[in-house]
Parts: structure tokens; sequence; C-alpha cells
């Protein structure tokens, strides 16, 4: 060995961790474990919050842009279709909540709001051939 150059002292293995999230002690097992040096930070409760956090203000700005989205695609936006159709149930199934705003393809006139399984079935419906042969379809059986 060159002279002035000594082997690393392995690291002592402590019963406690200190989290850098909370900056409390915590045993070993409140860590998720990582491949290359054992130990991921922060502590599992301050990862799981710090996810929850991020889902949460991530979502706004989707929610945001998409409103912005319609206004300019339909003229209208999600909350001014439900206020007008009186309900914030799908038109068609009223079961699930609407999230889609439905419009005539051919005119561009919005008829109403739809929940996403709805949309896309009317989607299909609009072709009336396929709505033929579906009607014959199910009568056949």
């Amino acid at each position: 060995m060159p002279k002035g150059v000594y082997p690393r002292k392995p690291k002592k293995r402590t019963a406690f961790v200190k989290c850098t999230g909370c900056r409390k002690a915590k045993s070993r097992t409140s860590f998720y474990t990582g491949k290359r040096d054992g130990l991921l930070q922060p502590c599992k409760p301050c990862k799981r919050k710090r996810q929850r956090n991020y889902s949460t203000t991530t979502a706004t700005p989707r929610r945001k842009n998409l409103d912005q989205h319609r206004l300019r695609r339909y003229g209208v936006t999600l909350a001014q279709v439900i206020e007008a159709q009186g309900t914030s149930k799908c038109a068609l199934c009223l079961k699930r909540p609407a999230i889609c705003i439905d419009h005539d393809h051919a005119t561009g006139e919005v008829r109403g709001a739809l929940c996403r399984t709805c949309n896309m079935i009317l989607h299909y419906f609009e072709d009336d051939m396929l709505f033929d042969r579906i009607t014959m379809y199910l009568q056949r059986g």
C-alpha cells in the first residue's frame, strides 16, 4: 500500500438512523432499503407525506390547463356545463361523476357533461352504420 493511504474503516451499523425529513432518530426498519448502500432517505412516513403533497400540488396546474383548453375549444368550462345541466352526475347514466364535455362533432355545439365511459360509447354511436349494425346484432340474439 502506498505511503499515507490507509484502508477505509467499515461504517458502524447503528440501530438508529437520523431521517433527513423529520430529523428524528428512527430504527432502521423505518426506512426503505436501496440496492447500493442499504437505506433510502427520508423515512417511510416522510416519504409518503412527500408523495401525497406532490400529487396534490401537481394535479392543480394540470386541471387549470385542462379548463383553459376546454374554454378555448368549446367556449365553456366543465363547471359551467355542469351548472347549466343542474347536476354533477353524467347526463346519460346518472351514476358516475361527469368529467367530459360532450359536443356535436359536426356543429361543435356543446350537448352536456358525461362520464368518460358514456362519452366513449356515444363517440362510437355517432356512426349511424355502426349503430344500425349493433341494433341488428342485439335483435338476433
